[in-house]
């Protein structure tokens, strides 16, 4: 008997719009890191195919974490994962001028109260140095309060100038519209179910669309890349899923600049955690999280009472002024460990055309940039006699944001486009214009979350209380839908369940 995939086939829709195709290569995983690879590798003449089982890309760990660019302060030399993180946070600045997505630079304070903590912090100073982290220096009290005035009760702090802070969702959006622009394809709700193994390597992906013919292979599937080397018969590593919970405040709170957390306690030191962070996020947000729980089921990301409790008590501890009202929203997302704790970028050891890109948990998001470049120039050898297109387009430009525009640009837009002189979520200030952008993008957003996740419609402090029914009435209008269809994150999360009063189309 053949192993179940990840999900049971028969959960998926099945149709045939894939049936017999061929791609050079095809990504399984949408994903920072399959996003990442599949834009690289777009600078080639190649035919490229990303599957993606959930109806938007970035619905794993990659669009719930804290959106942290690593210095890579608390790895271990020689690791992968200390490789990849110092490549790819320094590649971070100019792929996000190319892309246009959300980054700043804004540097990380590990901050100590008291002696004991002022001399672990000397020793976290001198293992950045020695892991040849840049821009790691101890400052004073006073230097520390005048960046970070709310501080009060700190002694000093090691600072971490490197550290930067991204929205991860946008990264994975912007990749992805990218790569589309230069020729490659991205098929969403789209799951690996097997493979058809022969002459040494994969001829044949079989998926709930049809089966695909491909030339290289590459397994970047988070938490269930393990699974999908089951299929393929080389599966020489296994995936614990590592749970993290991270809570969003109010941007009405201004008591943070940059990024900070306390000296890691012994307990946090030994565990597999770098102890979670306070961060203000690009968007004005202060984030907390996340912390580390081993589950058993790769599907949990349920966000427990506990986790809610502990992560808030930790970082309160750095910030008192933060209160429980002030949260807006909690999630979790699941880290793909391995047991070795370490990534694995490597060819197949048994078949000739299969990439594992596996056990990329955190600092994945700041090593992805990184981990695509080696990944391409494998792909590169795989393939032979392949050079870079000339007509490559490195650039992409964001939707427009109404809020953020000067009053001149503002005016001229909506000028020459009325609806993005609409606002619809009045929290975040997203118009009208924005929300029908995004369904227009070169990768729709075709869900609520999908809207939420490239335009901010329902981040908000009611997190969709008032603007959900417009947002929902703007997706079944332009996607041609009836509102029943229209869905939270894909199949399964339809929010309306049925008609009430039998009134006409033009209600909600």
């Amino acid at each position: 008997l053949k192993d179940p995939p990840p999900k049971a086939a028969e959960s998926f829709e099945r149709d045939s719009s894939l049936e017999g195709k061929e791609y050079d290569v095809v990504v399984i995983g949408g994903g920072i890191t399959g996003l990442a690879i599949l834009r690289e590798l777009s600078r080639y003449p190649l035919k490229l195919l990303l599957l993606e089982k959930e109806a938007d890309v970035a619905r794993g760990a990659s669009g719930a974490n804290d959106g942290m660019i690593h210095a890579g302060i608390d790895l271990k030399k020689g690791t992968l994962k200390w490789k990849y993180c110092l490549a790819g946070n320094r590649l971070y600045g100019k792929l996000a001028e190319e892309l246009d997505f959300p980054f700043k630079r804004c540097g990380q304070y590990i901050v100590y109260g008291s002696l004991f903590e002022r001399l672990v912090g000397t020793y976290i100073l001198f293992k950045g140095r020695r892991l040849k982290v840049p821009g790691v220096r101890r400052v004073s009290r006073e230097e520390l309060l005048k960046a970070e005035p709310e501080l009060t009760w700190a002694k000093g702090a090691i600072q971490i100038a490197c550290t930067g802070v991204t929205s991860p969702y946008e990264a994975c959006v912007a990749l992805a519209e990218n790569a589309i622009e230069n020729g490659a394809e991205i098929a969403l709700e789209t799951a690996c179910l097997g493979f058809t193994i022969a002459d040494g390597g994969i001829k044949e992906v079989e998926t709930n669309r049809g089966r695909i013919r491909a030339k290289v292979v590459i397994n970047a599937a988070g938490v269930f890349a393990d699974e999908v080397a089951k299929m393929a018969g080389d599966q020489f590593y296994s995936i614990h899923p590592r749970k993290g919970t991270d809570l969003l405040f109010d941007n009405k709170l201004k008591l943070l600049n940059s990024a900070a957390s306390p000296i890691p306690t012994l307990k946090e030191r030994k565990s597999r955690t770098k102890g979670g962070t306070l961060v203000l996020t690009c968007e004005g947000n202060i984030l907390a999280g996340p912390d580390a729980v081993e589950v058993p089921d790769k599907t949990d990301t349920g966000t427990p009472k506990e986790s809610v409790d502990r992560v808030f008590g930790k970082h309160s501890r750095v910030l008192p002024k933060l209160k429980e009202s002030d949260i807006i929203a909690y999630f979790s997302g699941l880290r793909a460990a391995t047991y070795e704790e370490d990534f694995i970028v490597e060819g197949s050891r048994n078949l000739k055309n299969f990439i594992h890109v596996a056990g990329i948990q955190s600092p994945g998001l700041t090593a992805a940039p990184a981990i695509a470049l080696d990944v391409a120039e494998m792909v590169v050898k795989m393939l032979g006699d392949v050079e870079p297109k000339k007509d490559f387009k490195p650039y992409r430009k964001r939707i427009p944001r109404v809020k953020d525009l000067p009053l001149q640009e503002r005016q001229e837009l909506i000028k020459a486009d009325p609806d993005f002189g609409k606002i619809v979520c009045r929290c975040e200030e997203v118009s009208l214009g924005e929300i029908k952008a995004a369904i227009r993008r070169p990768l729709p957003a075709r869900t609520v979350d999908a809207i939420k996740r490239r335009v901010r419609a329902g981040m908000g402090r009611c997190q969709g209380g008032f603007c959900l029914p417009n947002v929902l009435k703007t997706l079944a209008e332009e996607l041609d839908m009836d509102y029943l269809e229209v869905t939270k994150k894909g199949k399964g999360s339809e929010i309306c369940l049925l008609e009430t009063k039998g009134g006409d189309s033009d209600g909600v």
